[in-house]
């Protein structure tokens, strides 16, 4: 008699496949739940991983610190700079700069100017006018001028003395006498003017034909040449000064204008390429005093 097989059969509950699930377990949820604590184990705080941020958080303040002390030095080195061409005056000027500076320059000789007919209106004589001001010593007369007389004074021509800016200056000319200062001096003459109408040299011993001029010596040359152009004169239609060769322009040896006239001086309007004449504002170059590659201001005040 053939014995039949007996084939177990598995209570309800196990799992052929994965033996160690107890309870119906289903596959899919037992790999979730695998995952789950790997994902914990991967995850959760370590020691050497919160050590590396930390680490990373005082690199990066390291190199903040690092970029602000370059920025300051940077910001400090081009201060140095500024400050340093603002102080010698030889830092590169733009032309607008220039033609504003001209401006100012025209603006304020012409205020001289009108100050001093104004004095001459109400009394004041060529040798009575001074120029005697709280910032600038040189310019008392002896005996003292009247107050009314004073250009700078509230009871004669009524100004305020105004410095030159440094930024007008050369920047190269700093120990020249009457450097950054409106000079006013008696001794110079312009070819064309006043008793020697007809063209002549002035010839006077008493000074006479010398012209009350003042002016701003050593300026720089755009500023010059702006001037120039404003006025329609010089050696071209950009306001090119002429080099005059015979200016001495007071800027040495002349004194201060204290109410006297003297012949001792040069004329000026001998210059280089042409010759000029009948001038009362301009800028010109200087050749020999004084030197060639300076530049100087002038406005005349009074015509003798």
């Amino acid at each position: 008699m053939m014995r039949i097989p007996r084939f177990s059969v598995k209570k309800q509950g196990d799992n052929a496949l994965f033996p160690s699930l107890r309870g119906g377990q289903q596959p899919d949820v037992a790999i979730h739940s695998e995952h789950t604590r790997l994902l914990r184990f991967l995850l959760r705080p370590s020691g050497f991983a919160g050590q590396d941020a930390r680490n990373d958080d005082k690199n990066q303040q390291g190199s903040a610190i690092i970029w602000i002390l370059i920025a300051i030095a940077i910001f400090a080195a081009l201060n140095f700079a500024i400050t340093s061409g603002s102080r010698t005056g030889t830092q590169n000027i733009s032309k607008e700069q220039a033609r504003l500076a001209a401006t100012e320059i025209l603006d304020y000789a012409r205020a001289i100017k009108q100050a001093v007919q104004t004095l001459q209106i109400n009394g004041c004589s060529d040798t009575d006018i001074s120029f005697e001001n709280s910032v600038v010593a040189g310019y008392e007369h002896t005996p003292p001028a009247r107050d009314e007389c004073k250009v700078f004074h509230p009871a004669g021509g009524g100004l305020n003395y105004l410095k030159p800016e440094e930024e007008w200056m050369d920047g190269t000319s700093v120990t020249e006498n009457n450097y950054q200062t409106w000079f006013t001096n008696s001794r110079s003459h312009i070819i064309g003017l006043g008793i020697d109408s007809n063209g002549g040299a002035c010839s006077s011993g008493t000074g006479d034909c010398k012209e009350l001029i003042t002016g701003i010596p050593f300026i720089k040359k755009e500023i010059c040449m702006a001037v120039n152009k404003k006025l329609g004169w010089g050696t071209d239609d950009i306001g090119t000064p002429h080099r005059d060769t015979g200016i001495s322009y007071g800027h040495r040896l002349h004194p201060r204008f204290n109410g006297l006239y003297n012949n001792a001086g040069a004329n000026m309007g001998t210059a280089t390429p042409s010759n000029y004449s009948n001038i009362i504002t301009g800028c010109i170059e200087g050749d020999n005093s004084p030197p060639s590659g300076t530049y100087h201001f002038f406005q005349v005040l009074i015509v003798r």
